[in-house]
């Protein structure tokens, strides 16, 4: 997803501006929002439209924070791996975690999903 127009204030304009939604699935998504109260993005969602990485960059981009996509597939499994156990198990983002000489294993549910992944990693 590229830079948001200038002005752009909408959440449904910078997913539109970045070609993640089309004018048709806004009009989807506004007629569901009307019948359900839903946000917009929930809608975009919930239609297929959209992803909720996607509305999590739109919604960055548009109050000007920084995005940081926490799901487990986007997390870099040694980078996971070299964090101490007591800071993951801190955050809640370390089940169960394993150190040995030759390697680090953690597995994690993070916050925002009830999906869990594991990670092994070897020093280099």
């Amino acid at each position: 997803m590229g830079p948001a127009r200038t002005g752009t204030h909408y959440i449904s304009e910078i997913l539109l501006a970045a070609g993640v939604v089309t004018e048709q699935h806004i009009a989807a998504a506004l007629a569901q929002q009307g019948r359900t109260g839903q946000r917009m993005g929930e809608a975009l969602v919930e239609l297929g439209a959209a992803t909720e990485n996607d509305i999590g960059l739109a919604l960055a981009r548009q109050f000007g924070y920084t995005f940081l996509d926490l799901s487990p597939e986007a997390l870099d499994a040694e980078l996971v791996a070299s964090f101490p156990e007591g800071l993951l198990r801190r955050f809640r983002w370390c089940r169960s975690c394993a150190r040995s000489p030759r390697s680090r294993r953690a597995s994690a549910i993070p916050p925002t999903t009830q999906r869990s992944r594991s990670w092994s990693a070897s020093p280099g």
